[in-house]
């Protein structure tokens, strides 16, 4: 990866921003720490001054200028960082370490900042700087008092470097960090695409993006995308699986129809031949749409495109067990509707779909019950189940009734399309339920078949 591919990353255009906004702060909290240490300082210089001015005002006034001049002259032998200078009326030095009156210090009453030189000094080789504050005497002497600040400009300075030196530190070690956090999720976010890519190049769903096992929002998102690619590819093996069944399936009944019309145009012309063709080749399409209808029907099950309303379940098995009704006499198969103690549930979900279902599961439980059999559908807080005392179906197949086109070898003298089980387990799957097949009667023979639709609790 290239270092200008690095910088256009949002991971460090991210850093830049926090950098930004720690540095505005940072900078805040330098100069408020650097004002208040500023005036901590100063405040520290002038409470001495201010001392020393008023002991000396009070010599003044009580002992006189003479021995005011003689204070001062000791005071000023000190090497210290005070300074003194007394001048009387005409301007002239009295006492003090001071070689003349400081320019900048010419008001009274008021504090002042210069540069001076002490008087045995000499020419140093920088120049000094005081804070002093000059007071008016009696008789017109005056009196300043100073108090050399060069170790406050230094330390000050210093807060300054320091100050710079650690927000460069921090700016150089943002950098560091943000170069390094952004290459490692670059790494990753490569790794996502690259999966993504080669599955784009060659087609193979069984690639995975990698989990670093940190468990992360980057770990969080590949175990998304990889649960993504597992639906996927069921999905894709699934319509591989559906594309076979229907070529399979459909197959026969489309060459039945072919040989038929072929037999027919090399027969005879006879009208009554012919009426009887079409009236087959009637029955044959129809069972095709039937097919057609009800893998469309899976697929809008599948997808969930329609909008959900609120189902009363017990009220849509008593409606279809009053349509199918009819058909059950006429098999001499007994239709009842039983409605379990408790509340059954009221659902968010489709009707159609669900009526759909159900009535693949009583069109099933009459095609495949004795005459004088009996079918029950109940409702109940669990969901609706729809028994007969039919033949039912073995453990060991129940799982694969529910798949598309499945015939087991009992039903393939019986007409049908093996999709009834399919649509009511892909409609189960849409309204988050479950299809359970099991013995109706268990332990008796025949067990009969007992299909519920098994619906969570709310």
């Amino acid at each position: 990866m290239r270092p200008t591919d690095l910088l256009r990353t949002s991971a460090f255009r991210l850093t830049l921003v926090y950098l930004a906004v720690l540095g505005v702060f940072g900078f805040v909290g330098f100069r408020f720490l650097y004002s208040a240490s500023l005036e901590a300082l100063q405040e520290e210089s002038r409470q001495i001054v201010e001392a020393e001015l008023k002991g000396l005002s009070e010599h003044y006034g009580t002992l006189g200028p003479r021995l005011l001049r003689r204070i001062i002259d000791r005071r000023a032998s000190f090497e210290g960082p005070s300074l003194y200078l007394l001048i009387d009326r005409r301007g002239r030095k009295v006492a003090g370490n001071l070689a003349a009156w400081p320019e900048a210090a010419q008001e009274s009453g008021d504090w002042h900042d210069f540069h001076y030189r002490r008087v045995h000094d000499g020419e140093p080789p920088h120049r000094h700087t005081a804070r002093a504050y000059v007071a008016d005497l009696p008789d017109g002497f005056r009196l300043l008092v100073a108090h050399d600040i060069g170790e406050e400009i230094a330390l000050t300075r210093r807060i300054v470097i320091f100050g710079a030196a650690a927000g460069g530190l921090i700016v150089l070690a943002g950098l560091a960090a943000g170069i390094l956090v952004s290459r490692d999720l670059r790494r990753r976010a490569e790794a996502v695409d690259e999966t993504g890519r080669r599955i784009m190049e060659d087609g193979d769903l069984s690639r995975r993006v990698p989990v670093t096992g940190r468990g992360d929002e980057f770990d969080d998102l590949a175990t998304s995308v990889n649960r993504m690619l597992a639906r996927i590819e069921v999905l894709m093996s699934e319509l591989r699986e559906v594309t076979d069944d229907i070529a399979h399936d459909l197959r026969r009944p489309l060459a039945r129809l072919h040989a038929r019309l072929e037999d027919v145009l090399r027969g005879p012309v006879d009208a009554g031949t012919y009426r009887g063709a079409l009236a087959d080749t009637a029955v044959e399409v129809r069972e095709l749409i039937d097919t057609f209808n009800m893998l469309l029907a899976i697929a809008r099950a599948e997808s969930g495109s329609e909008a959900a309303v609120a189902v009363d379940l017990a009220g849509l098995a008593e409606d279809l067990v009053e349509l199918h009704q009819p058909l059950a006499e006429e098999c001499g198969i007994a239709l009842e509707f039983v409605r379990e103690a408790g509340s059954v549930p009221e659902i968010e979900g489709q009707p159609e779909l669900l009526a759909q279902a159900l009535s693949n599961l009583i069109d099933n439980a009459v095609k495949y019950t004795p005459a004088g059999g009996r079918v029950s559908i109940t409702a109940g807080p669990a969901g609706v189940a729809v028994a007969d005392n039919g033949p039912g179906i073995a453990p060991r197949d129940r799982e694969r009734a529910m798949d598309r086109f499945v015939r087991l070898d009992p039903s393939r003298h019986l007409p049908g399309n093996g999709l009834g089980l399919a649509l009511a387990a892909a409609a189960a799957r849409r309204h988050n339920a479950r299809l359970v097949l099991a013995d109706a009667a268990p332990g008796r023979e025949p067990p009969g078949l007992r299909a519920s639709l098994e619906f969570p609790s709310p």
